[in-house]
């Protein structure tokens, strides 16, 4: 079922690329219930706009409201974000002005703090650690990689150096030790430039 859903999202992503909204819909739909945690949030973003541009704005709020509240119930920050600007760009193609900024009204001060990259991975390091916390770990990673995807684009080597080892450790938990290894080689030069004795001998 995992791998059909898997497949289904994808269909549904390439009609939606195509503009052909009306088909991502029937795939995108499918998908969602078979996705696990970590891999539904982008089907439920092409799922929730393909339901706007076809003019199903009662679906596409609903489903946007939903999966906000779930954001906010997990304490998650960076998708509490993201769906309240879906969420409100909905509002807004419905021409309900106030409901958007209502909206926006309770998310812009994490909006601003997100915006900013090395805060940006502060929340994703984060969202890896309260993930870790409750015994997720591929929802762990996923915050895990996206922290370092936002750190390799600026010039804090130590932060990048941390991140490398977060995700190494993530991946040896989850019993991928050649991939953690990898991880950890590639860390190597981050954590002898940040010069941190401690990390180096992590």
């Amino acid at each position: 079922p995992e791998a059909a859903a898997r497949a289904d999202a994808g269909l549904g992503r390439v009609a939606f690329d195509e503009g052909d909204h009306e088909r991502a819909i029937r795939f995108l739909e499918a998908a969602i219930g078979g996705l696990p945690e970590d891999e539904v949030v982008e089907t439920v973003d092409r799922l929730g706009r393909a339901y706007a541009l076809t003019g199903r704005y009662a679906e596409a709020i609903a489903l946007f409201a939903r999966f906000l509240e779930r954001a906010r119930d997990r304490d998650d920050l960076l998708e509490t974000v993201r769906f309240s600007v879906l969420l409100a760009n909905t509002h807004i193609d419905r021409g309900d002005a106030a409901a958007a900024e209502r909206v926006l009204g309770e998310v812009l001060d994490q909006a601003k703090t997100a915006a900013d990259p090395v805060a940006r991975a502060g929340i994703y390091w984060s969202q890896s650690r309260l993930y870790m916390s409750k015994d997720e770990p591929a929802l762990a990673a996923r915050y895990a990689r996206l922290a370092l995807g936002v750190l390799e684009t600026t010039e804090h080597t130590g932060y990048v150096a941390h991140a490398l080892l977060l995700v190494a450790m993530l991946e040896n938990d989850r019993g991928h030790s050649e991939e953690a290894l990898a991880l950890i080689e590639e860390a190597g030069p981050a954590i002898q430039a940040a010069g941190n004795r401690y990390d180096q001998g992590c």
